[in-house]
Parts: structure tokens; C-alpha cells; sequence
């Protein structure tokens, strides 16, 4: 059965909705993933919500968000001393949410990353300046190194989440190299940024994914139409790729049955953008697949 993690994030104050509005009082929930969050208040309430619903809890960096502060780490940064202070700062975050009985915790990653020709806004977003193009092989495998020897030190799982579009990782196979020579370290795919990475490369997104996703066991979920500017959008087979969309929900049924059994889904969306029947349909294709269901009857 696949894991079904409901993303808490922003402003959360202990009722039975996250900040889009995604309720938290189906039975569907196996877990919550806690990140982002506007203060410790929410932090607190978000920790006592998974105690009282007895949910796994995860940890999506940073747990609470800080005034002036990047939403997340340079962890590939070409200067030595930028890169010493994130991994201190990525080894303290993994033993604050060790401390809150976290299961893992998820860091974005590269990052920061080069600018590109005709990038779309949303690979700029994090607070990170852009750095000139430059060889990170060797730097990124020697972060990822660190991180593994943390993760096993600290007893928490990392999960690295697709983001900063350097081209070793997404035209090169930077990507797998890495995920086979550090198995301890978890391997997360956002849906509709692996979709904007291959655009920003010139690369078919389909294709990109059919590369990366098995080698995927964390999925951010949701559906996008990028040409439009349309995105966090419930995912449902219904949504092709013939129409603009991503395929999102055909890319999560393909990689849901090989994924194994504890993988995690995290829909990432926001469910005022369907009609109620639309998000009943979704919820009711989610529950099926986590399920084991691999096909949809439309019912």
C-alpha cells in the first residue's frame, strides 16, 4: 500500500483543514508532512494534530519559516564556506525533527541553481540568487555524502526533492548516479517542477519522468498546465497530456505499483481549483491507487 501524507504548511491552527482548504478528517491520511509553517504556534498545533490522529509525521525543511531567511538550503553552492554553513544548518534541522518524532525530512535539491535562458519564474522562487553555470558533480556528491553519514548518524531519513535546474542532474544522469551510490538517501519527485526543469532543458517532461520516477519513492502530486500558467491543480486521469496538462495522475498510476510498499504520496495542490465533484473523483482515484489500484473506471 502507498502512503498517503497530507501536507501541512503555511498558517495551521489545529482544525480539520490545512491552509488550501484540503480536509484532514478523511480516514484517507496515513501521515502529514510539516514544513513551511508561519510560526511556532502552527508548529505546535500541526505536532499535536498527527499525536492525536496517530499519523507518521514528516518534516518538509524549513519547519518553520524565519524572517530574512532562504526557504531553503544552498546545499550545492560553488563557494566551500556557503556550503559548510547549509550542511550545518541541514544537520540541526535533522535533529530538531528527530526531536518531534519526525520519520524523515525533506530538503529541496540543487540548490541554488544557474540561471537559464527562458526559465520560468517558478525555478527562481526560494529566495536564491542565481549562480553562474559550473561543473557541481563533485560538489553534489560530496554534499550527498554528508547527508547520508548524517542521516544514519542522526536516525532520520533525508528525502532530496527535485529542484535547481543544472544540467548534469536532468540532461546529464547526475541524478542516478547519485541515487546509486547512496541508496540511505530518499528520492523525491514534484510532479509539475519536474515538468518546468525539462522545459527549462529542452527535454520532453514525459520522458524526463519516465527517467527519474523509478528511482522515486516521495511524490509531491499535482497537476499543472504550465503554457497557461495553471498549476496546484488536483490530479485526475482525466488531465492529459494531448490537452496541455502533465499527466500527472497517469505518471502517479504508473509509478505507484513498483514504487513499493512504503512509498509516500503528498498531494501538493490546492482543492478549491476543482469543482466538488471533480475533487470527489480525485479523492476517490487517490484512495484507489495508494490502494494498490493501478486503473481507473471513472466511478
Amino acid at each position: 500500500m502507498t502512503l498517503l501524507f497530507v501536507p501541512i504548511h503555511g498558517h495551521y491552527d489545529g482544525g480539520e483543514v490545512n491552509s488550501h482548504g484540503e480536509s484532514l478528517a478523511t480516514a484517507d491520511w496515513d501521515g502529514a508532512e510539516i514544513g513551511l509553517l508561519d510560526g511556532v504556534p502552527s508548529l505546535l498545533a500541526a505536532v499535536a494534530a498527527t499525536e492525536a490522529k496517530d499519523w507518521m509525521l514528516g518534516v518538509h525543511y524549513p519547519v518553520v519559516r524565519r524572517p530574512g531567511q532562504p526557504h531553503h538550503l544552498p546545499l550545492v553552492h560553488p563557494d566551500p564556506a556557503e556550503r559548510r554553513q547549509a550542511l550545518a544548518a541541514a544537520i540541526a534541522a535533522m535533529q530538531q525533527a528527530r526531536k518531534l518524532a519526525a520519520q524523515y525530512i525533506l530538503f529541496h535539491f540543487p540548490l541554488p541553481g544557474p540561471a537559464l535562458p527562458g526559465m520560468h519564474p517558478a525555478l527562481g522562487q526560494g529566495g536564491l540568487q542565481p549562480v553562474p553555470p559550473w561543473d557541481c558533480t563533485m560538489v553534489a556528491r560530496d554534499t550527498c555524502a554528508a547527508l547520508a553519514e548524517a542521516s544514519s548518524r542522526e536516525g532520520i531519513e533525508v528525502v532530496l526533492e527535485t529542484d535547481g535546474p543544472q544540467a548534469a542532474f536532468y540532461v546529464g544522469d547526475l541524478w542516478e548516479r547519485l541515487l546509486a551510490e547512496f541508496p540511505q538517501l530518499t528520492f523525491c519527485v514534484d510532479t509539475g517542477r519536474l515538468e518546468l526543469l525539462a522545459l527549462a532543458h529542452g527535454l520532453d517532461g514525459a520522458e524526463l519522468a519516465r527517467r527519474l520516477l523509478p528511482h522515486c519513492r516521495h511524490l509531491h502530486l499535482h497537476e499543472c498546465r504550465w503554457a497557461e500558467g495553471i498549476s496546484r491543480i488536483p490530479a485526475l486521469p482525466s488531465h492529459g497530456r494531448a490537452d496541455g496538462w502533465i499527466g500527472a495522475a497517469a505518471l502517479a498510476a504508473t509509478w505507484a505499483p513498483a514504487a513499493g510498499k512504503r512509498a509516500r504520496i503528498v498531494p501538493e495542490h490546492d482543492p478549491g481549483k476543482l469543482a466538488p465533484a471533480e475533487l470527489a473523483a480525485h479523492r476517490q482515484w487517490l484512495r484507489q491507487l495508494a490502494r494498490g489500484g493501478s486503473t481507473w473506471n471513472g466511478s
